[in-house]
C-alpha cells in the first residue's frame, strides 16, 4: 500500500515506528486508511473496532471513542460501489460496499446498471456517524468506478475520486455536492496511448491533479477561482533517458494472440501509484514491470523506489516480508 503523506515530512520515521510497534503487538490489528497534515489515520480492528490518529511525533490517539464506522443507509440506486467517510478535519477514506454484483475490467469497476449515480458520505460528528446522500450526479450510462476510490479534504470540502475521470466536491457544512470542472485537455486521449491520474493538494491548500498522457507527465493546480493552471509538463522518456519505443513501458497489440481487449496499435502501460503533496514526487509503474519508480518533478529526475541508496526520499522505509506464523528480527 502506498499512501501520500502531505505535511508529515521528517516525522514519517516516528509514524512508521509507531505503526510497527502496533503491528508487532499480537493484541492489536491496525490498517492505514488515510493520511494528512496532522498524521496517519488508521483503523484498529482489535481489541475494539475504532480509529486512531498517529501523529508525526509518534503519538497514537484514539478517534471517536472507538465508535466503529456504521454502514451507509440502503443504497438509493443499485449503481453504488461504496461510500466515503470523513473523520476529523482532514481525513477521508472510501469503504467498499457494492450494492450489487460487479465486474472488474481494465477501465474500472462496472456495476452493470444504468441507474443514476449517487454519492454516499458518512461524517463523524458529535459522537455519531451522520449520512449524506447526493442527488443524481451522473446519468449512469457506461459508468466505471475506480477500483480504489479516495478523497482529498481541503478547507472542509471533500473532493471525491469515485467515478473514472470525474471529481465531485462535497461541502459537508453546506450539505452540497458539486461536480468539479477538470482541465479542458484532461480527457482520455486515445491517440496519446493511454492515461492515468491522481488528485492531491498543494502545500498552500489548492486542489492539484497529476496526470500521465501517453509519455508525458502533467500537473495542474486549481486556483481559488476554479481555473486550472498547468505547472508541469515533462517527457517521461526524457526523464528516464530511455527511448519512448523501449519495451519498458510500451507494448504492441496484435490482431491475434492476446487475451486482453486492447486496440490494434501501440499502447502504454504507465500507472500513477501515488503522489505526495503538490505532486512533487510521482510514484509510477511501467508496463508489465513489477518494479516501482519515483519521478522528482522539481529536479526532473527518476529513481528506483526500492533502491534507497539512490536518494533520501525512501531512506527510512524498511522492506518487511511477513510469513505465517510471523517472525521478526530483534529490532527494525
Amino acid at each position: 500500500m502506498y499512501l501520500a503523506s502531505p505535511g508529515i515530512g521528517h516525522g514519517l520515521a516516528q509514524v512508521s515506528q509507531t505503526v510497527a510497534q502496533h503491528f508487532l503487538d499480537p493484541d492489536h490489528s491496525i490498517v492505514a486508511i488515510a493520511s494528512g497534515d496532522s498524521g496517519l489515520m488508521t483503523r484498529e480492528e482489535l481489541p475494539a473496532p475504532g480509529y486512531m490518529l498517529i501523529t508525526p511525533g509518534g503519538d497514537a490517539a484514539p478517534m471517536g471513542d472507538g465508535v466503529p464506522l456504521s454502514p451507509t443507509v440502503a443504497a438509493a440506486t443499485p449503481n453504488t460501489w461504496g461510500h466515503f467517510a470523513k473523520l476529523g478535519a482532514e481525513h477521508a477514506f472510501f469503504v467498499q460496499d457494492p450494492a450489487a454484483d460487479f465486474d472488474i475490467m481494465p477501465k474500472g469497476v462496472c456495476m452493470n446498471d444504468d441507474s443514476p449515480v449517487h454519492y454516499h458520505v458518512n461524517v463523524f460528528a458529535e459522537g455519531v456517524w451522520q449520512n449524506m446522500v447526493s442527488g443524481p450526479m451522473h446519468a449512469g450510462d457506461n459508468v466505471c468506478f475506480l477500483r480504489r476510490p479516495y478523497a482529498v479534504v481541503i478547507d472542509g470540502v471533500m473532493y471525491m475520486m469515485y467515478e473514472v475521470g470525474r471529481v465531485v466536491a462535497c461541502n459537508v457544512s453546506a450539505n452540497t455536492f458539486d461536480t468539479v470542472q477538470l482541465p479542458e485537455d484532461f480527457a482520455f486521449n486515445i491517440e496519446a496511448g493511454g492515461t492515468d491520474y491522481r488528485v492531491t493538494k498543494t502545500s498552500s491548500g489548492k486542489l492539484c491533479i497529476a496526470q500521465v498522457q501517453g509519455m508525458r507527465a502533467r500537473v495542474w493546480d486549481r486556483d481559488p477561482t476554479g481555473v486550472w493552471v498547468e505547472r508541469i509538463n515533462m517527457s517521461i522518456s526524457s526523464v528516464f533517458d530511455v527511448p519512448a519505443t523501449d519495451t519498458m513501458w510500451i507494448r504492441v497489440a496484435e490482431n491475434e494472440g492476446l487475451d486482453i481487449p486492447i486496440w490494434d496499435t501501440e499502447f502504454y502501460l504507465i500507472r500513477i501509484v501515488s503522489v505526495d503533496e503538490g505532486a512533487r514526487h510521482l510514484v509510477m509503474s511501467f508496463g508489465f514491470d513489477t518494479r516501482v519508480y519515483c519521478i522528482d518533478t522539481e529536479l526532473e529526475r527518476a529513481f528506483d523506489l526500492f533502491d534507497s541508496a539512490q536518494h533520501a526520499f525512501m531512506s527510512n522505509v524498511v522492506p518487511v516480508t511477513v510469513t505465517c506464523p510471523p517472525r521478526f528480527p530483534d529490532h527494525i
